[in-house]
């Protein structure tokens, strides 16, 4: 049983350490997209989105070892739609992709924090 916690303990603080800040940077972005788009910004959004797909191509190996890949194929297909709206310049449908991008974000953070329901 303590070789179990501790194993689970391992992969809980590996996971916070990798993934984190990962989530950190991405929500980041799309804060950066969504004000951009409010403010008619659309190319400061457009390579605001093309900056964090670079980012989440050289981030998602890791979490492919750690999080379940259909979470992984959700947020890539949003990086790929934003960035297709974005030139159409579609305030509603680029706010819209980022939104349910930032809540595949939040939804990986919330189930990657050891807590007890997450245990039990």
């Amino acid at each position: 049983m303590i070789v179990f916690i501790i194993i689970i303990s391992l992969f809980t603080y590996f996971s916070n350490i990798m993934i984190l800040p990962t989530i950190e940077k991405m929500n980041n972005y799309i804060d950066k997209i969504i004000a951009d788009v409010e403010n008619d910004r659309f190319e400061n959004a457009k390579v605001e989105c093309k900056e964090m797909i670079k980012y989440w191509n050289t981030r998602k190996k890791v979490w492919a070892t750690l999080i379940d890949h259909q979470e992984i194929d959700n947020i890539e297909s949003n990086l790929t739609r934003i960035l297709k709206i974005t030139t159409y310049k579609d305030k509603s449908d680029i706010i819209g992709e980022a939104s349910q991008l930032k809540f595949y974000v939040i939804h990986i953070k919330e189930r990657i924090i050891l807590s007890f329901e997450n245990i039990f």
